[in-house]
């Protein structure tokens, strides 16, 4: 039977874990992905039934929030359900506990259906949800807020390679993850909790060309999951542009105990 929700269960195995022995954000993005596929497809609207129509989702905006990241050789679950549906997107939610209950996190996310020859976007193409399996709860986390254009303190750059591309065959989602976090340190995240981040896609990028990645950085309120502990927080945002073409613009916020 079809449910308005679905459920997967996690490990964090040493091979997936980061510097710090915990579930890395780029592998939390790839489940999150996985579980938001295995959800459409059990809705008749997900890759197997539009992939020979020449069509398949993308994810267009990704919020994600944590109080804290699972731990190596713990177990979490990841739960998504849709909160809204219409023409143009469909939005899309998640939680993350742990098997007891704790809640760990939460994430907002849109997707949208491109057609795969012309690599534009067709909205949501037609698909029809029941409104028995739109779940509709809300997300207990702010949407993304706008990107608001600035004179960015750091200016590097990138050169997409083989290993960067999905089966689209332009730069895949945890790739553009992976690239933001290589801006930061270790000492950043060995001191600080990865606390928020936000991304936004304007243009797709594809193999051999070359990213330009500015940064501002500076101090924010902690965000909603943590505002009631007392952390102090910085963020650094980030636009990334093929010349004068957006890629994408991101927010990462870094959070830091004030009693460590």
């Amino acid at each position: 039977m079809v449910e308005s929700t679905l459920s997967r269960e996690y490990l964090v195995k040493p091979s997936e874990s980061d510097a710090n022995r915990q579930l890395p954000l780029t592998m939390l993005v790839a489940q999150l992905i996985d579980v938001a596929t295995d959800h459409a497809n059990q809705l008749g609207i997900g890759f197997l039934k539009l992939e020979p129509l020449g069509r398949g989702w993308v994810l267009s905006r990704l919020s994600v929030e944590m109080r804290r990241w699972p731990l190596t050789g713990e177990a979490y679950v990841v739960k998504t359900w849709i909160e809204s549906w219409n023409a143009h997107f469909s939005e899309r939610c998640f939680s993350f506990t742990t098997k007891s209950g704790e809640t760990l996190g939460y994430a907002r996310t849109i997707w949208m259906i491109i057609d795969l020859t012309t690599h534009q976007s067709v909205g949501t193409g037609g698909e029809h949800v029941p409104a028995e399996l739109i779940d509709g709860s809300a997300c207990p986390i702010p949407g993304l807020r706008r990107h608001r254009p600035f004179t960015p303190q750091k200016v590097t750059e990138y050169v997409f390679k083989y290993c960067d591309l999905d089966f689209y065959r332009h730069v895949n989602t945890v790739r553009y993850i992976s690239i933001l976090l290589n801006q930061f340190t270790l000492a950043d995240f060995d001191t600080h909790l990865l606390s928020r981040f936000d991304i936004a896609f304007a243009h797709e990028a594809k193999y051999g060309e070359t990213a330009i990645i500015k940064s501002i950085e500076e101090e924010v309120e902690t965000p909603t999951l943590l505002a009631a502990e007392s952390y102090r927080s910085f963020r650094r945002t980030f636009e990334m542009s093929l010349g004068s073409q957006p890629i994408l613009s991101s927010a990462i916020v870094m959070s830091r105990a004030l009693n460590e």
